[in-house]
Formats: C-alpha cells, sequence, structure tokens
C-alpha cells in the first residue's frame, strides 16, 4: 500500500540537507588551511611577550613585531642547529641545538639588522606539538666591512689635515 506523501512533510529532510551542504562546503574551505594554522594564530598573539622575554634590544622588538605581520621565509630547522635561545610554552632556553630525534622540523624565518648584527627570527613548528620561538644573532660582515672601511679612511683624512 503506497500512501501519497504531503509536500510539507519533506521539509524536513530538505532543511538537514540543506545544513549538511553548507557544514560540507565549510569543511572543504578549511581544508586549505595549514594543519597549523591555529597554532600559528596562538603564537603570533604571544609573539610580543615571546621577544620581551629573551631582552631583545627595543628597536629590534618592533621591527620583529612589523615584520612578523606577513608570513615569514619558509625553511627547515635541521639537527644539530643551534639558537641563541628559544621560547617554548612561555620558558625561556639559551643555548638550543636541535636534536636528531626532532629534526626536520617546518619553520618560518623574519630577520632584521640593527647595527652591526643580523637578528634572526624562528618560529618552529615540532611534530606533535604546539610551535615556539628560536632566535639566532650573528654580525653582519657587510656592515662591519663598511664601518672598517669607512672608519679607515676617516683616520687618514683626519691625519692630513692635523699635519
Amino acid at each position: 500500500m503506497i500512501k501519497k506523501i504531503k509536500r510539507w512533510a519533506l521539509l524536513p529532510v530538505a532543511v538537514v540537507a540543506v545544513i549538511l551542504a553548507m557544514v560540507l562546503v565549510q569543511k572543504l574551505a578549511n581544508a586549505d588551511e595549514s594543519p597549523h594554522a591555529k597554532a600559528r594564530a596562538e603564537a603570533m598573539q604571544a609573539r610580543e611577550s615571546a621577544f620581551r622575554s629573551i631582552t631583545l634590544p627595543g628597536e629590534v622588538i618592533t621591527q620583529f613585531l612589523r615584520v612578523t605581520r606577513k608570513p615569514g621565509e619558509k625553511v627547515l630547522v635541521l639537527k644539530g642547529q643551534e639558537f641563541e635561545s628559544a621560547v617554548v610554552h612561555g620558558v625561556v632556553y639559551h643555548g638550543v641545538i636541535i636534536s636528531p630525534e626532532d629534526a626536520p622540523m617546518s619553520a618560518e624565518k623574519w630577520e632584521v639588522h640593527w647595527g652591526a648584527r643580523v637578528f634572526s627570527v624562528f618560529l618552529v613548528y615540532p611534530k606533535g606539538d604546539s610551535p615556539y620561538w628560536s632566535f639566532k644573532i650573528r654580525t653582519d660582515r657587510t656592515v662591519t666591512a663598511i664601518a672598517y672601511s669607512a672608519s679607515a679612511e676617516y683616520i687618514p683624512n683626519n691625519a692630513a689635515r692635523a699635519a
């Protein structure tokens, strides 16, 4: 025995189908997001605190806050790689060396120049854990060479004037 189904009886089924379609579209749209997207957003909110916790110069912190607004250069952190310091879950560690078990890890890298030094900051994405901030500081040989060259030219000019 076949009964006629009234049109209004199909309304709940249609509503459920539309909701399921909307959920599916949303999931597909979010599928393109990086697996680190949420953790990265949290790390970005805490970046100023991380930068200040290792006592970077104020001007360097200001520059890092500006440049880290945009995605950094994609790099790999390899075993044996050294960092002056790292801020992991709010705790500062100095003299960090990446162990073979942890490497390789993906990371984002930004650099700023201040004086004759280059400050590098990395947002490291360890496997199965929250990202953390790591820092390197090195002397910029180009800036040092230019400063040395300029001072070498300056001294003879002063000596010539004094004579």
